[in-house]
């Protein structure tokens, strides 16, 4: 059985955009361990316009900016938005498949907060919120 934990980056091969499949990199922002558990990921896409957005947590348009001077992960090449109002939902067994590249990187869990913190819970269907609040939720001693 396979464990997929939080701040896990991989290559989705055969991701759809707009209709047609194309290699798009991903981050999972909650842990899976069973087969059925089920993941949010979100999509990174290259960002070419850094004058419209700052390195983090750009709130107000729902990105995250990962910049390569910022964030040593060996895949980050330009710097990279995530785009946080269109979460994927994967299931664990799905990293299975060879269309799935897990990469060595993972995202620490203070950068994986700042994400999750910059997301507008409004523009989440109720299931993917109700996922990452229950995965960042602290726990109480």
């Amino acid at each position: 059985m396979t464990t997929i934990e939080k701040g896990q980056f991989f290559l989705d091969h055969k991701a759809l955009k707009q209709g047609k499949t194309k290699a798009k990199y991903f981050i999972v922002l909650n842990d899976g361990e069973n087969d059925d558990d089920e993941l949010v990921c979100i999509v990174l896409n290259t960002e070419h316009r850094m004058d419209l957005y700052k390195v983090g947590c750009n709130k107000e348009k729902q990105k995250f900016v990962l910049y390569k001077e910022h964030h040593k992960f060996d895949f980050l090449k330009e710097p990279s938005s995530l785009i946080l109002d269109d979460p994927r939902i994967y299931q664990v067994k799905e990293f299975y498949f060879d269309n799935i590249l897990i990469l060595d990187d993972i995202a620490d869990e203070n950068l994986c907060r700042q994400i999750n913190n910059c997301i507008n819970y409004n523009h989440l269907l109720p299931k993917i919120a109700r996922l990452l609040k229950d995965c960042y939720k602290r726990k109480l001693d």
